[in-house]
């Protein structure tokens, strides 16, 4: 079982300034003390206008490790909050006997669409993948990971070496078998142990107790202390001040040969906040960013300008403009896209083949289909009852995926115009009733053809008219306004020429006379 995200805003190439933005210079700065803090913003920028560059020097690599962690952490944030929810423990007790044993000091966790429940220190197992781990010393990579991830109780961690695990992932639709056998024998490498106790985290008390089998001897440690036991060994770890491991108790035996972190900074809001991940630079600081070399060019050139997505073009072939001149333009914002899992909704137990799935398809890809509209349907439900899934927006079908993955695009055909729905007239009610009845408020956004309100005894039911915001709810005439009024996004000529190509909804050439220096 598996939960899938794509944090595609965060990377190490082209959005490497969204982890500087979100983490903060200081963030990533703190991990590198003989760096100056200007010389590592300045990386970070220019690595961002030139994504293809591989860092040359040791101080490089060391930026990009610390940005590494800091992006991991705010990326596995991301992925917990869009998978699963936080639940209050005193709540659900009631309804769940599983929650009897769980641990007070972490947050119960439980999946959106089925009551499957557990917690941080349930993980015993994580798996680094991608280019800064595959090209990192594995020291490096286990510091990166247990840094970022920051795991509770007893974890394994161990790296995709080749990060072949996409390729396994293709091949697991037609042979899972040996997807499986061939991602574990010939990709998976352990790199190391991390032991986290958590808890009620009290600065200066002992946190752990650590016997060592070869020696026969017992040190301490104190809450917010980190060590890397880098031989590894046979110990024994004895949880101290009422600390816990979690679900592998209060104490732990582990023999390895791999690398072990006693990681006593507390987890949650007992966090001490301190690093992990040290990573030293050496003197010298970091050298000037070797920008390619380019020679001016004179004469005349073409210059592409490009909407971020489709939309207007405002001129033609052979117009002449100037720099302020607007040659095209987004009405809408950018279209949605919704993203329907067909074995998600009707329940991963029961996984639907590609073959039940093409049968219970009632679009196809290319289709429009409306809100509400039944886009899905079969006899899997309890007892064979018929499930039916509906659509959740106006939207197009993109794309039909075997394992169930549907897409759709939102149809943007708005005219801009505000719309009035008279609710009271409708539904034969008083005007100051209509709050009652109508079941969204100002400044939520809805769809055209949405449920606006409905009268269940008498069979009325009340669909927008278009997609927009609602604009004003009258109690005095009972009429609900809706209007789709985002500003357009001009894209502006910036050059003087003559427009020499014109590509449908998407980019303009223009033809000019200029010296292009970079």
């Amino acid at each position: 079982k598996h939960s899938r995200t794509v944090a595609a805003n965060i990377g190490m190439s082209y959005s490497l300034s969204n982890i500087l933005a979100d983490a903060g210079i200081e963030g990533i700065s703190s991990r590198l003390p003989n760096l100056q803090v200007e010389d590592v913003r300045d990386y970070i920028v220019n690595k961002t206008l030139n994504p293809t560059y591989v860092p040359s020097t040791a101080n490089e690599v060391r930026v990009e490790h610390s940005c590494a962690v800091e992006g991991i952490r705010i990326a596995w944030e991301m992925h917990r909050d869009m998978n699963f929810r936080s639940a209050r423990v005193g709540f659900l007790d009631r309804r769940k006997k599983w929650l009897k044993n769980a641990n007070k000091w972490e947050q119960v966790l439980y999946l959106h669409t089925k009551e499957e429940f557990f917690q941080l220190s349930d993980i015993s197992l994580i798996i680094a993948a991608g280019g800064v781990f595959s090209h990192s010393a594995p020291e490096d990579a286990l510091l990166i990971a247990g840094d970022a991830f920051l795991p509770s109780g007893i974890t394994e961690i161990a790296v995709d070496e080749d990060f072949k695990s996409p390729h396994m992932g293709v091949l697991s639709k037609t042979d899972s078998e040996n997807a499986l056998k061939f991602f574990e024998e010939e990709c998976l490498r352990s790199i190391g142990w991390m032991v986290a106790p958590f808890g009620r985290i009290k600065p200066g008390k002992e946190a752990l107790a650590v016997f060592d089998y070869a020696t026969g001897e017992t040190s301490s440690m104190k809450s917010g202390e980190t060590k890397i036991l880098r031989g590894g060994g046979k110990f024994r770890f004895d949880c101290k001040s009422k600390l816990t491991f979690g679900s592998d108790g209060e104490s732990f035996e582990l023999e390895t040969e791999l690398p072990i972190i006693i990681d006593c900074r507390g987890r949650g809001e007992y966090f001490s906040g301190d690093n992990l991940a040290i990573f030293l630079g050496d003197e010298g600081g970091i050298p000037k960013f070797p920008l390619p070399t380019r020679t001016p060019e004179f004469g005349e050139l073409e210059i592409l300008r490009k909407l971020p997505y489709s939309g207007d073009i405002l001129v033609s072939p052979g117009d002449e403009v100037h720099p302020g001149d607007i040659v095209a333009e987004n009405r809408f914002g950018p279209p949605r896209l919704y993203i329907i899992d067909l074995n998600k909704i009707t329940g991963y137990e029961n996984v639907q083949t590609p073959e039940e799935i093409a049968k219970g398809l009632l679009f196809k890809e290319g289709d429009a289909v409306k809100v509400g509209q039944t886009i899905f349907e079969n006899h899997s439900g309890i007892l064979g009852s018929m499930i039916r899934i509906k659509s959740p927006v106006r939207g197009r079908i993109t794309k039909i995926e075997d394992s169930g993955l549907l897409i759709l695009r939102e149809i943007q055909d708005y005219d801009g115009k505000p719309r009035k729905v008279n609710i009271a007239k409708k539904l034969d009610i008083k005007p100051a009733h209509v709050p009652g009845y109508f079941k969204y408020k100002v400044g939520d956004f809805v769809e055209k053809d949405q449920l606006l309100a409905a009268d269940p005894k008498r069979m009325i039911l009340i669909q927008s008219p278009t997609t927009g915001t609602i604009k004003e709810i009258n109690t005095a005439t009972g009429e609900v306004t809706i209007q789709y009024d985002v500003e357009p996004t001009p894209l502006y000529a910036f050059a003087r020429g003559t427009v020499s190509e014109v590509k449908e909804n998407y980019s303009v050439t223009i033809g000019t006379k200029a010296v292009r220096l970079y």
